[in-house]
């Protein structure tokens, strides 16, 4: 308070009194993790005149640096009510918050050129913002490189155009348990004997129908029989299969023993026009019983069933999956939820 007053009574030459700011807060000018003119954050060494006298001292403080900083001829400003000067030379930029600017290391730039450095990161950010719509450039190619290796999976497995016209606009989100996958992934019917987590980008309010189909029956080379629909669900609300409306209940993937394996398995969702009804279309139809294949094939066609209906491919995803004898195990289920009526032929079920 002394070196205080001895200054706003001369006020001639306030760098020299610069020292004295920190002696209101700090008895101990030594860190308390040991780095050397690190003043101590212990609360224990606050003077207890400071304590008591809290406003008046906090005002004397901001009064001498309003002084330190009239010297140095920066612009001024206002804190907490108090006129000051922002100085020049910036010894952490991070006690003045600003949501606009990113976090950064300051201490890794000059600081004779911070508030510099800082004020054009701002109008960087600002341009960038207002050219891209909130997505930088970075992000629109790689969105777009994206929809180019996409594009070229569903090509070299010929399911464009043999299945559909185009690739879808986004993969779709395929998850069985604890396996995330990707477009043309081999996977086992043992994998996928699950009910999968499927999610896309959907749009507010749209409705959408997922279709899970069997693409290659009997043989991906002779494709006379396909396709068979193991799922279909439609007006489903945005990403929500579960509040969606279930046309065909979802049947597993197989692959049965006299094909020659490497069937696809696609997963197409459908942005609708509208909701829709699908009752020419068969079904309800559920898992288990004798009218559990209604509808569901053979010889349908995904392809004609989005011209059919006015049906945008929003997203989609296809597994390659082999023969194994999980696949016989969910054949014999069918056979048995049938009621003995012949399903596959020439297969051994306990």
């Amino acid at each position: 308070n002394n070196n205080l007053q001895s200054y706003n009574q001369q006020n001639n030459n306030p760098i020299q009194n610069i020292p004295q700011v920190g002696n209101l807060f700090f008895n101990n000018q030594q860190s308390s993790y040991g780095a050397p003119n690190k003043p101590s954050y212990n609360n224990n060494n606050i003077p207890t005149t400071f304590t008591n006298n809290m406003p008046n001292n906090f005002n004397n403080m901001m009064t001498a640096m309003n002084g330190m900083n009239t010297v140095i001829g920066t612009p001024q400003g206002t804190v907490m009510g108090t006129s000051f000067n922002e100085p020049d030379v910036v010894v952490d930029p991070r006690l003045v918050p600003n949501n606009n600017i990113p976090d950064v290391d300051e201490g890794l730039i000059p600081d004779t050129s911070v508030a510099e450095r800082l004020r054009l990161m701002r109008m960087k950010n600002k341009k960038t913002r207002m050219s891209s719509g909130l997505q930088g450039p970075k992000i629109q190619q790689c969105e777009e490189k994206l929809t180019q290796l996409i594009g070229d999976i569903f090509i070299g497995n010929e399911m464009v155009p043999d299945v559909i016209d185009k690739p879808p606009l986004y993969p779709l989100d395929l998850t069985y348990r604890t396996v995330r996958t990707f477009p043309g992934m081999r996977v086992t019917a043992e994998t996928t004997r699950y009910k999968p987590m499927v999610h896309w980008p959907a749009e507010e309010g749209a409705l959408y129908t997922l279709v899970v189909s069997n693409l290659d029956i009997n043989t991906r080379r002779n494709r006379t029989l396909s396709e068979f629909w193991h799922w279909f669900v439609a007006n489903i609300p945005g990403d929500s299969v579960d509040d969606g409306e279930v046309i065909f209940d979802l049947l597993f993937p197989l692959v049965l023993p006299e094909g020659n394996g490497d069937h696809r398995f696609g997963y197409f969702v459908m942005k609708q026009p509208r909701a829709l009804d699908y009752r020419a279309e068969g079904g309800p139809t559920d898992s288990c019983s004798p009218q559990m294949s209604n509808g569901r094939g053979p010889r349908r066609s995904t392809m004609d069933f989005m011209k059919k209906y006015g049906l945008e491919l929003t997203a989609a995803s296809f597994l390659i999956i082999d023969s194994d004898p999980t696949s016989l195990e969910i054949a014999c289920k069918w056979q048995k939820c049938m009621g003995g009526q012949v399903f596959v032929r020439n297969i051994d079920c306990l």
